[in-house]
């Protein structure tokens, strides 16, 4: 996970969906290229039977494990350090009250963890919204690359300038999707926070 979460996004996401589909074109050129072709051919890949066409639902598949790698990664470290912070003598406590492991790290451990993780979560959960941007580059057409298409100046033979360049509308309400799906989000959040928050301890904040 410290590995994964040093890369930057763009390469991984660049990389990862590239990598998989030349790993995928060269076990399929072992078994469909013939020696003389994989002899002859010195570009890639090894020969045109082997070649592995990739439409929108397959790079929709990479680009989702892309994503999931990198944000699970940094997911991990939030849940590591979730479950490090839960105080040692709620654990103590609960095994001498005669609580089994398996009781101990389901409601108590895993069960106030929550209460830490929640934060950092919500983080992680709207960097990776914010990355759902990043699906244009793989030739998937979201919302983003949509907005770019309609909004640009439009002009044809027939009927001259349809309409000029109304990019700055389209992208002002991707802005305000996007303020609302973070609000919902927060909220979302928060009402899991209050759950998590139930029945713990909190100090007066006087």
């Amino acid at each position: 996970t410290n590995m994964v979460r040093g890369i930057p996004d763009v390469l991984f996401f660049l990389f990862f969906p590239l990598a998989f589909e030349q790993l995928v074109e060269f076990f399929r050129a072992q078994a469909v290229c013939s020696p003389v072709e994989l002899a002859a051919n010195s570009g890639w890949p090894p020969c045109a039977a082997a070649n592995w066409y990739l439409g929108t639902t397959q790079y929709l598949v990479l680009a989702s494990v892309s994503l999931g790698i990198v944000y699970g990664a940094f997911t991990a470290n939030v849940i590591h350090g979730a479950m490090r912070a839960v105080p040692h003598g709620q654990l103590e406590a609960a095994r001498a009250y005669g609580m089994s492991p398996l009781q101990v790290a389901w409601r108590i451990h895993i069960r106030q963890m929550w209460i830490y993780a929640l934060p950092g979560l919500s983080n992680c959960w709207l960097l990776l919204i914010k990355s759902t941007s990043l699906l244009s580059l793989l030739q998937i057409a979201d919302i983003v690359q949509w907005a770019d298409r309609l909004g640009a100046p439009n002009f044809t033979r027939s009927a001259g300038l349809v309409h000029p360049d109304w990019r700055w509308y389209y992208y002002l309400v991707l802005v305000i999707f996007y303020i609302l799906l973070t609000y919902a989000s927060e909220k979302a959040f928060a009402a899991l926070s209050r759950w998590a928050g139930r029945g713990m301890a909190v100090a007066n904040p006087a």
